[in-house]
């Protein structure tokens, strides 16, 4: 799955993300947005294992 790293969205070190997409795609893809918890105060997006492991086995509408 490529993945593009650290995409700031805003000016601090909090403020960026991480892009993921399917290794096929050929047209239009749909966007699962995860936010982790903790009120921007706590954790980080490197506690997306979980929801990124899910995405590489496929996702159902």
């Amino acid at each position: 799955m490529p993945t593009t790293h650290e995409i700031e969205y805003v000016e601090r070190e909090s403020g960026r993300l991480d892009l993921h997409l399917p290794d096929d795609r050929t047209e239009p893809t749909p966007v699962i947005v995860w936010i982790y918890g903790g009120a921007f105060r706590h954790g980080s997006k490197d506690q997306a294992g979980p929801a990124r492991r899910q995405l590489e086995r496929g996702t159902q509408s």
